[in-house]
């Protein structure tokens, strides 16, 4: 397997991740809007590529057919899992076609893979009006560089959280953005863009444990929703099946579910 360059931008790589669930996170790495490495079985005409966002997606595309399981089998557990453990990543969901997941599911049996089912919920137009329920008193903010200094209590999670997809924070402001909530000296949640692609960007969300269950969340993704999709952006929403805060954020904002799928999920 060959690394791709930082120069390097190859339709054929976009071209076999377009296809799967979570196509945008390829996409943006490909681009090299957001933060990854890219692999491909041929520098010239690939049939394989493994695009990693250096946390804990990994997209695994092409034909299965095309795919050379024992080549994929060693670059995975030779190249691509001490590169993750170095991270000290905790799990990795790997998101290809079903036909893929197979040949995924035996290549990793000695690690008991397990699937996880996740959706995929969208939005291309302004959502209708949403109530929002919360029983303390906060500020929604723009993320930028006063926001991340270390003044605010979690500026360092949220500062983790920026730097985690994007290489430094004028390609965040440029291409992603976000609000936070704070409340006194504390940031107590937030949502931003975490991958970018054309029209297209997928967000993120977190709220601070104490802070939960208060409609924080609802809150500020609204608002930051809202802004992307004045912007004449698509917003990308992506949780797991069993997430239910999340999944009640993205169906009271009135997004639009677009599909399930199921990602090859495996400890390290």
């Amino acid at each position: 397997m060959h690394l791709r360059s930082d120069l390097e931008i190859m339709s054929k790589d976009k071209a076999l991740i377009k296809t799967l669930p979570q196509s945008l996170m390829g996409l943006s790495v490909i681009e090299r809007n957001t933060k990854g490495m890219i692999f491909v079985d041929n520098q010239r005409s690939p049939n394989l590529i493994v695009v990693w966002n250096y946390c804990d997606t990994v997209l695994v595309g092409g034909e299965s057919e095309r795919i050379s399981e024992n080549q994929l089998s060693r670059f995975l557990f030779e190249t691509f899992l001490p590169l993750a453990k170095e991270r000290d990543i905790p799990f990795i969901n790997f998101c290809s076609s079903p036909t893929v997941l197979d040949k995924l599911l035996a290549i990793l049996k000695t690690m008991n893979p397990r699937l996880v089912k996740r959706r995929f919920f969208q939005a291309n137009s302004m959502l209708s009006n949403t109530e929002r329920h919360h029983s303390i008193e906060f500020t929604a903010y723009r993320i930028n560089e006063e926001l991340l200094n270390p003044h605010l209590d979690y500026s360092n999670v949220l500062r983790g959280w920026v730097y985690s997809f994007w290489k430094d924070l004028d390609s965040f402001e440029k291409l992603g953005g976000g609000y936070a909530l704070i409340k006194g000296k504390t940031i107590i949640s937030w949502c931003l863009g975490v991958y970018r692609f054309g029209d297209r960007i997928e967000v993120g969300l977190e709220t601070v444990k104490e802070f939960r269950n208060q409609g924080l969340g609802l809150a500020v993704s609204k608002t930051c929703v809202d802004e992307f999709l004045s912007s004449g952006l698509v917003v990308d929403w992506h949780c797991d099946s069993e997430n239910y805060p999340s999944l009640s954020i993205a169906i009271n904002l009135g997004l639009k579910e677009k599909m399930d799928y199921e990602v090859c999920q495996i400890s390290i």
